[in-house]
């Protein structure tokens, strides 16, 4: 059974937590990583409670060591009473089912009399006594005995060997066979598969039983339970998931639920009794059904739609089936999800550990080019300012991204606090941020490099931004663009973005709908809004004398490639807006180049 990698056992069979620390803090101690004793030999809840040490030391450790408020003595005493107060937490479950060697009040609930030598048997070499026993000798004399004194004595006694038993010797002696008997049971125990809560280490094992069957002990669960609790964790204890993350995967795992149960004919069916071809079944499925399949079958059963897909043509066809991105999502998904299984021993073997792989076709965006940027930028919505105040972002939004080279969720979702004066310059800052009283996340980022301060273009400034920003403040509002909200009507989370994307690059003949780079007279379909991100990159990849591909890194929120540039390169505010000042688009024609008087056209919101 594989453990996870948070979760090691030492040669005696007691877990031990391990902390790995980010790459980022290593440098700061000097190390990878830090043990700590579980100090019980159950791994149900070894898992446990490694898991509630993985979540307390990554909320309040690893920001403290980071913000370099800790040294490694201080990491150290916080690791120690973390360990001491969740030993006290779970210390109840570990004297039930396993024990610390050296855990006196466990060992004498456990056997009688073993705190005595436990206690005063002196540290040091044990004595010149030993002994050959061959397998049987021993196995009888084990199986008879029920306490470590008895089985002392009769090994003693069959030997002929005298000892004084108030004789440190004497000691030494049980404290040796105690361990010994210890390592006995626990590969006994490992060699039966019987690791059911309530069983006793040190406890004779009855020959005269019968074999038990090794899923026995495994509890009974169905997908949809074990999907139960593994988003439970995800959400609630381990809170990894975004609000558009947990929508998007909720909707997912419904459909993973109906797969499971036409595969295996029964809800009931218990995910300990899932076998290859089962596995094998479901990635079969996978790679026929096609997409969007309720909107196309709306009336169908998922057994009926995957009856008739195997019947047709459908499954031939590229552009029916799951795209590349969203049968990696599914895959990963149900991998995810049976490697959790695993690891909590709800199933004895995940068979869905080799995943099937599709190639992507491989979709790539281009920059725009300065015609088409020349049509984007003449319409009334930008010549005239023609807009209404609550549709700011229509005006905005692209004049963001193509003077920063930014995403275009990380411009919907900032907020007026967002936008600030640091070392002397107006920059907007892409971060992450959470409710103060919920804890509900505002915004997100993509990853951690993608968390920066971004100088304003000075185009922006000219436009009228400060102005924008100083009429916000004055009608109370928060955000950039209030009109970009994180949830429906029915309060369910949606990115910032959506409504910005459906009304630049949605075409739907169905309602009619064109776009507004339709309209702009931009046919080639694979130019989207998000094309500026694209442009302002070849931009600044043609761009002579060459610009520090660290530094464009840097503005596009990309990984660093170099470990000194992502630990101890800082670039200075005035560095990025000499690059970001670079950004121009001569030959497009823009209006606020191109116009003498376009700041004497007002915005909607000027009286």
């Amino acid at each position: 059974m594989r453990f996870p990698s948070y979760l090691v056992k030492n040669r005696f069979g007691i877990y031990y937590f391990q902390l790995v620390f980010p790459k980022r803090i290593r440098h700061i101690f000097k190390k990878k990583e830090v043990r700590r004793s579980l100090r019980t030999n159950d791994r149900k809840i070894a898992v446990i409670m490694a898991q509630e040490f993985r979540r307390i030391a990554e909320q309040q450790l690893f920001p403290a060591i980071v913000e370099g408020k800790m040294n490694w003595i201080e990491t150290k005493q916080l690791l120690d009473k973390i360990a001491e107060k969740l030993f006290e937490k779970y210390v109840n479950q570990v004297h039930k089912t396993g024990f610390d060697f050296y855990d006196h009040d466990s060992l004498e609930a456990i056997m009688p009399g073993a705190e005595t030598f436990l206690g005063e048997a002196p540290s040091g070499p044990y004595p010149s006594y030993h002994f050959e026993l061959d397998k049987k000798e021993f196995e009888d004399t084990y199986h008879k005995t029920k306490t470590v004194t008895d089985f002392v004595n009769n090994i003693l006694k069959h030997h002929g060997i005298k000892v004084d038993h108030d004789s440190d010797d004497y000691k030494r002696i049980c404290k040796q066979a105690l361990e010994m008997l210890y390592r006995l049971d626990e590969k006994k125990r490992t060699f039966r598969n019987d690791l059911t809560i309530g069983s006793r280490p040190l406890a004779p094992y009855d020959t005269s039983k019968e074999a038990v069957d090794p899923g026995s002990s495994i509890p009974e669960m169905t997908v949809k339970e074990l999907i139960s609790k593994y988003t439970t964790l995800k959400i609630k204890v381990e809170k990894k998931w975004s609000p558009r993350t947990i929508k998007g995967y909720t909707e997912n795992y419904d459909r993973i639920i109906e797969i499971f149960e036409v595969v295996l004919g029964d809800k009931k069916f218990p995910i300990n009794s899932i076998t290859k071809d089962h596995a094998r079944e479901v990635w079969e499925i996978l790679s026929i059904i096609p997409t969007s399949l309720k909107k196309k079958y709306p009336n169908l059963s998922m057994k009926q739609i995957i009856t008739k897909c195997r019947n047709s043509e459908i499954a031939k066809l590229e552009n029916e089936r799951l795209s590349s991105s969203t049968f990696k999502t599914y895959s990963n998904l149900i991998g995810g999800l049976f490697r959790y299984a695993e690891e909590e021993e709800f199933v004895s073997k995940n068979h869905f550990l080799n995943k099937p792989t599709r190639k992507k076709k491989e979709k790539k965006r281009k920059p725009f080019t300065d015609q088409e940027i020349e049509q984007f930028f003449n319409t009334d919505l930008f010549l005239k300012k023609d807009f209404e105040v609550k549709w700011a972002w229509r005006f905005w939004v692209p004049i963001f991204m193509m003077y920063s080279g930014c995403r275009l969720e990380e411009v919907c979702q900032l907020f007026l606090d967002d936008i600030y004066e640091t070392e002397g310059i107006l920059c907007f800052h892409i971060r992450e941020k959470h409710d103060n009283t919920t804890g509900e996340m505002i915004t997100n980022v993509k990853n951690s490099a993608s968390n920066r301060k971004i100088p304003v273009h000075p185009k922006l400034i000219q436009i009228g931004l400060k102005k924008y920003i100083k009429y916000l403040k004055t009608v109370g509002e928060k955000q950039l663009f209030p009109d970009l909200k994180n949830k429906n009507s029915r309060g369910e989370h949606k990115p910032r973005n959506s409504k910005v994307t459906r009304w630049f690059n949605e075409r739907s003949k169905k309602d009619y709908r064109t776009s507004y780079i339709e309209k702009c007279g931009i046919t080639d379909p694979d130019k989207v809004l998000y094309c500026f991100r694209h442009t302002v990159g070849t931009f600044l990849d043609n761009y002579r004398p060459p610009v520090k591909t660290a530094i464009v890194n840097k503005i596009f929120g990309h990984e660093q490639k170099t470990t000194r540039a992502r630990h101890y390169t800082t670039w200075e505010k005035k560095v990025l807006l000499e690059v970001i000042a670079k950004i121009d688009y001569p030959n497009a024609n823009l209006p606020w180049d191109s116009m003498a008087d376009y700041e004497s056209v007002s915005f909607p919101w000027v009286k």
